[in-house]
């Protein structure tokens, strides 16, 4: 029945501004490991300046030459750079400030992007996890959760919990995902415990996420499903079960979404779990869903990767079928969406860009290497502390309910948003429209 329904959608492609189009393919970049894990690193968009680069981890030769990190020019695919080590692909590296943190297997690194250079490496005994960085701190897993000084790469403190995944933040407590799965609470400024999740019986596989100050999971064991914790003492405040559910939740303007081996994509109300909708995808949703807003049709658009191969394109309001874009092998890293591109790495080893179509003038006729060139831009995106925007003409901010927060004159400008609330904002400018998310 899944392939019947998923032969069905095939025959749906959407042609609406050529989304869906490889605009380019790298060379093989990744191989599955000895043990057979899949492939789930991501790539990650930074800078160098106003410069936007595209960094992914490659664990073979075959490609570039080498292992390590590599650096790519976002709208081209032509390689910038790349820098030796052995990655942890099961991790991500993180741009923060024009630093990238690369997780490896023996060390953890500080690279600068712009020139490529080591800033500092930590030495870890085991393979260590995608980290958070928040203020001057950097929290990663190397087997036992620890903080390190962003500046000098310096320890801070080592916790007693062996975690995976990258810790979330909030209100000075960090929480994480043990060696044995529980969800766990740990202080960010010594690494003391606050609570463990096996005294709670929340058990997690996959990554948590944090939204309005609440904790949300893909739970496994016997409330097998999406779970609601309260993160001041890790109790249950609702689960929907489902049979067997692969993916961490995305949120997305108060919704909750997921993916189940059943072959349905799930919409949730995000603060009382009721049942919104499902839609049949056809086959397992295999990697955590991402969104972006398209200003033309302005609608938001769910992208995930799939068990068939296939990256899916779903409305977000109501899971319709937009377009899939086929690759050789099952896509379960989580995708990046920079501008009209979306980016992604697929079990075949390549890495991938492929046109989402809300560019106005940008289609198949048009050579990757000559898009036109953007009006309005903002990064980083996420951003904390101070946003970026550049702009050829006046350009006004508000936020995700249509307050209006400031406007910016034409040029390019950077703006102080520690006083911001972490949320949603929209940036406009003429015609173009842009969403950008503060966090903490």
């Amino acid at each position: 029945m899944r392939i019947i329904l998923f032969i069905i959608f095939l025959f749906s492609f959407s042609t609406l501004h050529g989304a869906g189009e490889l605009i380019w393919k790298s060379e093989r970049i990744l191989k599955k490991e000895n043990n057979g894990y899949r492939i789930q690193t991501s790539p990650v968009i930074g800078y160098n300046g106003s410069e936007k680069l595209l960094f992914v981890f490659s664990n073979t030769t075959e490609g570039y030459g080498d292992t390590g990190l590599l650096c790519f020019d976002p709208l081209t695919g032509d390689l910038k750079w790349l820098y030796n080590l052995y990655p942890n692909i099961d991790a991500n590296p993180v741009y923060d400030d024009g630093i990238i943190y690369a997780p490896g297997r023996d060390f953890f690194y500080a690279i600068y992007s712009s020139n490529h250079t080591l800033k500092w490496e930590y030495d870890s005994p085991y393979e260590s996890y995608t980290p958070l960085i928040h203020s001057n701190s950097i929290f990663a897993s190397l087997s036992l959760l620890v903080s390190l000084n962003k500046e000098s790469g310096g320890k801070n403190w080592q916790s007693i919990v062996d975690s995976y995944y990258q810790p979330l933040f909030l209100e000075n407590f960090l929480f994480v995902v043990d060696y044995y799965h529980w969800l766990t609470a740990v202080n960010a400024a010594n690494g003391d415990t606050l609570w463990w999740g096996y005294s709670k019986l929340v058990r997690t596989e996959l990554a948590p996420i944090l939204w309005n100050n609440y904790i949300y999971i893909s739970e496994a064991s016997n409330y097998n499903g999406c779970s609601k914790i309260n993160p001041k003492d890790g109790k249950r405040i609702w689960n929907y079960h489902v049979d067997n559910i692969r993916t961490s939740p995305y949120i997305l303007n108060e919704k909750i979404y997921f993916g189940d081996v059943d072959g349905y994509l799930y919409c949730l109300d995000a603060n009382d779990g009721s049942f919104k909708w499902k839609a049949a995808v056809g086959d397992t949703v295999a990697s955590t869903i991402t969104s972006a807003y398209d200003p033309v049709t302005q609608k938001d658009v769910l992208y995930f990767g799939s068990n068939l191969d296939y990256l899916h394109a779903r409305d977000a309001a109501d899971g319709k079928h937009l377009w899939v874009y086929k690759t050789g092998g099952n896509i379960r890293s989580t995708p990046c969406v920079s501008d009209s591109i979306i980016y992604f790495t697929s079990d075949d080893g390549y890495l991938y860009a492929v046109n989402i179509g809300f560019k106005d003038g940008f289609n198949k006729k048009q050579s990757s290497h000559h898009l036109p060139s953007p009006s309005l831009s903002s990064y980083p995106n996420p951003f904390r502390d101070r946003l970026i925007i550049e702009t050829s003409d006046k350009a006004r901010i508000y936020s995700i309910t249509g307050q209006f927060i400031m406007k910016v004159e034409k040029g390019k400008h950077s703006i102080d948003t520690s006083s911001w609330k972490q949320g949603v904002y929209i940036v406009k400018s003429g015609t173009e429209t842009k969403r950008i998310v503060k966090i903490n």
